[in-house]
């Protein structure tokens, strides 16, 4: 396999934000009188409220994205890797259920905005598979030159039903970058760069 492009999610493998999932779900249980125990929340929410609800669930999440997003702090070893892994010739995409304006926060808060060739978010779509085909599609790279780096058995099916070479990372225990997603892309970047030698 020639590698072309990495795709990664954003929350627990890019990166871990202060985002406290069970206050937001009890805020949305205030405005909405729903409790939504369904993971991912996102998804969650399209499937078990009425069209009427889901704005209002939405302003609480998109509210507690921004929030955290605001909290992330800059990675010059991730800015690092994913410019090592550009200049040997891989695309880098990131595909996330966050909305639109709190990914951004994200990437500019880690640096990477710069870097990031593809950007998929659930203004897009909230089903995952179709996410990492859209982030493919935008990168032009067919399924055999790409990886997928996510954090959950989920994001491991959607490897699997796409045919995609993929790295489960551990949850991390902090916020921030997590180490072993580092280690990840320092892998891939080394491999993109090895190609490109030869």
């Amino acid at each position: 396999m020639v590698l072309r492009a990495v795709v990664v999610d954003v929350d627990d493998t890019l990166v871990r934000t202060p985002i406290d999932w069970y206050a937001v779900r009890r805020r949305i249980e205030e405005v909405t009188g729903v409790y939504i125990t369904y993971r991912p929340l996102i998804e969650g929410i399209y499937r078990y409220l009425d069209r009427d609800s889901i704005p209002k669930a939405l302003e609480v999440v998109e509210e507690a994205e921004l929030s955290s997003a605001t909290a992330v702090a800059p990675s010059t070893a991730l800015v690092e890797l994913v410019r090592n892994l550009r200049e040997c010739g891989c695309r880098f995409a990131v595909v996330t259920l966050r909305g639109l304006s709190s990914a951004r926060v994200v990437l500019e808060r880690l640096g990477l905005t710069p870097y990031v060739d593809a950007l998929v978010t659930r203004e897009d779509c909230i089903d995952r598979v179709r996410q990492v085909e859209l982030a493919l599609e935008r990168l032009g790279v067919g399924r055999r030159s790409a990886v997928f780096v996510g954090d959950s058995p989920a994001d491991l099916d959607v490897a699997l039903r796409l045919g995609l070479a993929t790295t489960i990372v551990r949850e991390p225990t902090s916020e921030g970058v997590p180490p072993q997603f580092l280690e990840v892309l320092g892998r891939y970047a080394y491999l993109c760069c090895r190609e490109l030698r030869r």
